[in-house]
């Protein structure tokens, strides 16, 4: 449910925000991770990790451009798509010892199907050719950025991988440049330095403990 949920909010927040402002703020779960792991799991998180959440937070504070002294509430469903991801992520790792990788997918797979059912059969549009070819060219890139991150994490360390994960960012912001010339402002372009960061630094840390 938590999954689904976050996907959701990230394809809103696409629709609502710059691209690169959206793929950077669904990007900044690792920053919520140390909360929800030490809320459900009792798990204790280092110093490392407060400090790379703070920093992390500091930077969204500034993307949302603080001068203004309001947060875009449209920047919600891009914060909330981070949370819901963090929660999944919890989640997995909870039932990981008693449950196989590939029945968790399957599951997954299969309750995401269930849930967009139903929105689907209520404001469903048949998609003209253009936008077919485009979900089509969606879908393949999707499964080949999975396949190519599944062996990435075959022969490197999670910290290594998660660190150069980040580089979705700076390609979100040319991209959105490139086609909609979406160009970010000098504070946002700080605000991404603080948050990629965060995560890099979040990602650099040893595995948390549990409390006794």
């Amino acid at each position: 449910l938590l999954g689904p949920t976050a996907m959701y909010c990230f394809f809103h927040s696409i629709r609502l925000l710059d691209l690169g402002e959206a793929v950077l703020l669904s990007y900044s779960f690792p920053l919520f991770l140390p909360l929800i792991s030490t809320i459900f799991l009792k798990e204790r998180a280092s110093l490392i990790s407060w400090a790379a959440v703070a920093i992390g937070f500091l930077g969204i504070v500034v993307i949302e451009k603080p001068t203004s002294g309001l947060i875009d509430p449209n920047a919600a469903f891009g914060i909330a798509a981070a949370v819901f991801a963090a929660g999944a992520m919890v989640s997995i790792r909870y039932m990981a010892p008693g449950e196989p990788s590939p029945r968790i997918v399957f599951y997954y797979s299969l309750l995401s199907a269930i849930i967009s059912l139903f929105p689907a059969m209520y404001s469903w549009q048949s998609p003209s050719l253009q936008t077919l070819l485009a979900l089509m060219l969606s879908g393949a890139f999707a499964t080949g950025g999975q396949l190519l991150l599944s062996s990435g994490y075959s022969i490197a360390s999670p910290g290594k991988i998660g660190a150069f994960s980040y580089f979705v960012v700076p390609f979100g912001v040319l991209f959105g440049w490139f086609f909609w010339q979406e160009t970010p402002s000098p504070a946002t372009l700080a605000g991404f330095v603080l948050v990629i960061a965060a995560g890099v630094l979040s990602s650099q840390t040893k595995p948390d403990q549990k409390r006794n």
